[in-house]
């Protein structure tokens, strides 16, 4: 660590004491030998663990949630310690992160100070207890272990499944403990249950509580009427089992919906979109069945949605003429704009294999691929190797953006392709500084190795004061190390 920390209401540096990431030195409060205190070397796994959260909390405080983060990485006990200090300093809920690990921070806080949580929140705890109960052979004991897992796996609901949850950011707000009940009629604690026990695939629970949603189907599928006056917790339960495979627990929901035909049309559409998300083949065919009729955007949205061949191959005859003869359609739509969509979505996920099939059905590479859809540079950004090749060895080039984006992600390999493949038209400067103010050695070691004019020395010595001027002090003894300056 390379700040100084702030513990408790003091303002001591420590970092003189910290000894690389397992070693603390600290000076005993007891004179000894004249009146000196002495300095006595311990590891620092060995503090108390209350000592070592706070320690960690102010050095998450201080370093910000992006260095913080890197904290992680020192070893496996560093990285369940970290994270809990990234929860409990709050830090998340400050600005744009407040959505960064937004699960597991979600069920950190529902496991926290129970007295002083926020509705939302006391009605997850409470859906987990119920959840729990129900699962226990008594029936009502169960231990804190098992309150805390169930607690996670109905946290572990995708934040993309539910962008309608109100006032989310409310959440974390403590809550005077004398707020009113939630009893089991409350209708968003009975939606939020049912919707848990469907991505859980509970199908006694769901059975035994669907018969009291006869009078309000819309907290089973919303029906865009606005008759629901709060927000979702976790998301639509028809949505979530699809969403999961729960092929049992979408019969049930689905026969529970008695709409009209053509208001069914877009239901059973979301739930094979959800279904295809998720990449369940079996799912995605109990929606095609001919009893539900699916509208024909919904198919499109399903091929958009997965990540699967095998749904792809499936849905794509049924949607194509829609994709050429749509009326507002442009000319060639297909083939110049849906496939291409697709190659880039596939490169984004590494999905090799779907991107051979957009290959073989012909997407073309167009003289200038805008910026936000080139496929080499999600394939770059978000490190997969083996679809940056592929894309490569089928005609791409990569850019200067392209470039630029596998080294400021940090994947060695990625980078080690992206050098392979740049030429006297690339620039490293940026690259270089951007590795840097990273932290990343091996790739910093990796562009200094380059027989390039472009890291002269000037360069190479703006990175060394760009190192000094973060306070990344290891960064500058490596780059001193190779002689950059």
């Amino acid at each position: 660590m390379e700040a100084s920390y702030t513990v408790g209401h003091t303002n001591e540096d420590l970092s003189p004491f910290l000894q690389g990431p397992d070693r603390l030195a600290f000076r005993s409060p007891f004179p000894q030998h004249g009146g000196l205190s002495d300095f006595t070397a311990m590891l620092f796994s060995d503090l108390p663990q209350e000592i070592t959260q706070e320690i960690l909390i102010a050095a998450v405080n201080v370093r910000g949630i992006k260095r913080a983060t890197r904290l992680r990485y020192v070893s496996r006990s560093w990285n369940a310690a970290v994270m809990e200090a990234i929860f409990a300093s709050r830090i998340l809920d400050q600005g744009n992160p407040k959505y960064l690990f937004w699960q597991r921070n979600l069920a950190y806080r529902v496991m926290d100070r129970p007295g002083r949580l926020s509705r939302p929140l006391r009605i997850i705890r409470k859906v987990a207890e119920h959840l729990v109960a129900y699962r226990s052979p008594s029936g009502k004991s169960f231990t804190d272990d098992a309150l805390r897992c169930c607690v996670f796996e109905i946290c572990n609901v995708p934040l993309e499944m539910n962008w309608s949850g109100r006032d989310r950011d409310k959440w974390f707000m403590d809550s005077d403990h004398s707020m009113e009940s939630i009893d089991q009629d409350d209708k968003q604690f009975k939606q939020a249950l049912l919707a848990a026990a469907a991505w859980t695939n509970e199908i006694g629970l769901v059975r035994d509580i669907l018969s009291s949603f006869q009078d309000c189907e819309y907290l089973i599928c919303q029906d865009g009427q606005g008759r629901q006056d709060f927000g979702l917790i976790f998301g639509e339960p028809v949505d979530l089992a699809a969403y999961r495979g729960h092929n049992e627990v979408v019969r049930l929901l689905m026969n529970a919906i008695t709409k009209g035909s053509e208001e069914n049309g877009l239901f059973w559409g979301k739930i094979l979109k959800n279904a295809a998300k998720g990449n369940h083949i079996s799912t995605v065919k109990l929606v095609l069945k001919p009893e539900y009729n699916c509208w024909d955007p919904s198919l499109v949205a399903g091929l958009q949605a997965t990540a699967s061949l095998e749904i792809f191959q499936t849905l794509l005859p049924l949607a194509k003429d829609f994709l050429q003869v749509e009326p507002q359609r442009k000319p060639n739509h297909y083939h110049n704009k849906f496939l291409p969509s697709q190659l880039q979505l596939a490169a984004r996920s590494g999905n090799v294999p779907m991107m051979e099939y957009l290959f073989y059905l012909g997407v073309k590479i167009p003289a200038k691929w805008p910026k936000s859809r080139n496929p080499v540079l999600e394939a770059a950004k978000h490190g997969h190797k083996d679809a940056l090749i592929c894309l490569l060895t089928k005609g791409f080039t990569l850019d200067q953006d392209s470039f630029d984006a596998a080294v400021r992600y940090g994947n060695p390999d990625i980078v080690q392709v992206a050098l392979n493949n740049a030429g006297k038209r690339h620039s490293f400067t940026q690259a270089l500084l951007s590795a840097v103010g990273r932290e990343n050695q091996s790739v910093t070691r990796m562009l200094l190795s380059q027989e390039t004019t472009d890291l002269d020395n000037e360069v190479r010595t703006q990175a060394w004061w760009t190192a000094k001027k973060m306070g990344l002090e290891s960064m500058a003894r490596m780059l001193k190390q190779v002689r950059v300056i």
